[in-house]
C-alpha cells in the first residue's frame, strides 16, 4: 500500500527550479536599436545629396549645351530711305568720273529642224550693220563705195553705197563723235567671215594717221549669212513662222541672261536692252533642215552708287553717302543715241518717275564685325556705318549676352521706313 501524499508533495512543472548556469555562459543581451538607425539615416542623406550633385551637373551641362546649340542673333537694320521723283537728262560715259557705264552683250543661237524639199549649192557673203564714227572733225566726212573696213582678225568688209559720216560735237566738256550706220558685206564668201560683235578700221585712210586714229566703225549687229555649200531647199512660209518662233524664244531668254550678266556693283535697265537676230544658212540633216537663228543682246550698265548719287542730287536729297536703287526696273528709261551703248560712246539717259533709294552697307562686313562682340559693344560697330540709320541686335539664349562667332548664327534683316529728305544721315 503506497504511502499517502498531500498536494503540496506535488511540484508543478512551472515551480520547477532553474537551470543555474555559470556567469562565464551567459549570453550578452544586444544593443539598443537606437543608434544603428541613426547611421542608416545618415546614409540615406549622403546618397540623396549625391543624387542632387549629379543632377545639377548634369542640368548644368545640358543648359551649356543648349545654350550654345541654341546660340542665335538677329539683326534687324533700318536704313535711310528716300522715295524721290525723277526726270531729267543725263550724261554718261565710260571714262566720266561722274557717271560712267559699261556696255554688256550676249549671245546665243537656236535652232529647229522641219522638212526639207531638196538642196541646192550657194556661195553667199556675209553682211551686218556697222556704226562708222568720226571723231577726226567738226566737218562731215565722205566715204566712198566700196570703202574697206577691216577687223583685228585682218577681214576685210566694204560697204556698197557712199556715206557721209557727221562731224563730231562736244557736249559737256566731252567729245561726241558724229556717226552713220550702213550695212558692210564680206570681201569674200563663205562662213569664215561670219562674226560678233567687233571694232574695225578703215586702211584707206592710213596716209593720215590722225584721221585713221580716229575715223572708224564698230558692229550693231553680228556679221553673219556667209557660207558655201550645200543648202537645204524648204517651204517659205514654213521657213518664216519657225524663224519668228526662234526669235521669240531667243527674245526672252536674252531679255532673262542680260539682266545677270552685269558686273557687281553695275545695274540694267529692262528698256535699254537692244535685241537683234541674225539667220545662218539652213543646212541638211539627214533629208531634215536645220533653221538656226543667232541673237544678241545689247545694253549699258551703269554704276549704281554713282546713277543714285545723280538721281539724289538732282531732287536734293542731301545723304552724301553711298546709295542703291530699290526699284529701277519702275523707271522710265530711253537712251540717246540708240547706237550708243553698242559702240560705248557718250549717251544720254533720260529717266522720268519714282524710285526708291536707299543708303549702302556692305551686309557681310556688318556680321562679321558683330561676330563675338558683347552686347555693350554693339554701339560701337554701329557708328563705322553711316549707311545705318538704326539696328537692333537680339542674342539668344538672353543669358548669353554676346553676339555668336559664327556667321552661320547671324540672320540680317532690312527694313526700309521712308527717311525725310533733308536728313543728311551722317
Amino acid at each position: 500500500m503506497e504511502p499517502h501524499r498531500s498536494i503540496q508533495d506535488i511540484i508543478p512543472p512551472a515551480r520547477s527550479r532553474p537551470i543555474r548556469v555559470p556567469p562565464s555562459d551567459r549570453q550578452v543581451p544586444p544593443n539598443p536599436p537606437g543608434p544603428l538607425r541613426e547611421t542608416n539615416e545618415s546614409g540615406k542623406w549622403y546618397v540623396y545629396g549625391f543624387i542632387l550633385v549629379a543632377l545639377l551637373v548634369i542640368g548644368g551641362g545640358a543648359v551649356a549645351a543648349l545654350s550654345t546649340i541654341f546660340h542665335r542673333a538677329y539683326i534687324t537694320v533700318i536704313p535711310y530711305t528716300y522715295e524721290v521723283p525723277v526726270s531729267g537728262s543725263f550724261s554718261a560715259s565710260v571714262d566720266s568720273p561722274i557717271l560712267p557705264y559699261r556696255k554688256v552683250s550676249i549671245e546665243e543661237t537656236a535652232s529647229r529642224t522641219i522638212p526639207a524639199t531638196g538642196s541646192t549649192h550657194v556661195e553667199e557673203r556675209s553682211s551686218g550693220t556697222i556704226v562708222v564714227y568720226n571723231a577726226y572733225s567738226t566737218k562731215p566726212q565722205r566715204l566712198i563705195t566700196n570703202t574697206r573696213f577691216e577687223s583685228p582678225d585682218g577681214l576685210v568688209y566694204r560697204i556698197h553705197t557712199p556715206i557721209t559720216v557727221p562731224g563730231y560735237t562736244t557736249k559737256a566738256g566731252v567729245k561726241v563723235p558724229g556717226s552713220i550706220e550702213i550695212t558692210a558685206y564680206a570681201d569674200e564668201p563663205g562662213s569664215t567671215h561670219n562674226i560678233g560683235l567687233s571694232d574695225f578700221t578703215i586702211p584707206g585712210l592710213k596716209n593720215s594717221s590722225e584721221q585713221y586714229k580716229l575715223m572708224y566703225a564698230r558692229s550693231k549687229t553680228a556679221i553673219t549669212g556667209g557660207f558655201v555649200g550645200e543648202r537645204a531647199v524648204v517651204d517659205a512660209s514654213l521657213r518664216a513662222r519657225t524663224v519668228q518662233e526662234i526669235q521669240a524664244e531667243l527674245n526672252r531668254s536674252l531679255l532673262s541672261k542680260i539682266a545677270d550678266s552685269a558686273s557687281d556693283g553695275y545695274i540694267i535697265f529692262d528698256s535699254t536692252v537692244a535685241v537683234s537676230f541674225a539667220d545662218t544658212p539652213d543646212h541638211i540633216d539627214n533629208g531634215n533642215a536645220v533653221i538656226s537663228v543667232t541673237g544678241t543682246a545689247v545694253a549699258p550698265s551703269f554704276e549704281e552708287s554713282s546713277l543714285a548719287k545723280e538721281f539724289a542730287r538732282a531732287t536734293n536729297v542731301s545723304y552724301d553717302g553711298n546709295l542703291r536703287f530699290d526699284n529701277h526696273n519702275e523707271l522710265a528709261v530711253l537712251i540717246n543715241p540708240a547706237g550708243a551703248p553698242v559702240t560705248g560712246d557718250p549717251l544720254s539717259l533720260n529717266a522720268s518717275g519714282t524710285v526708291t533709294l536707299v543708303s549702302a552697307f556692305d551686309q557681310t562686313k556688318l556680321l562679321s564685325d558683330l561676330t563675338g562682340k558683347a552686347e555693350k559693344d554693339i554701339t560701337g560697330v554701329r557708328i563705322n556705318y553711316p549707311g545705318i540709320k538704326s539696328m537692333n541686335v537680339k542674342v539668344y539664349p538672353f543669358w548669353r549676352g554676346t553676339v555668336p562667332d559664327k556667321l552661320e548664327k547671324l540672320k540680317i534683316e532690312i527694313v526700309q521706313e521712308l527717311t525725310d529728305g533733308v536728313d543728311a544721315g551722317n
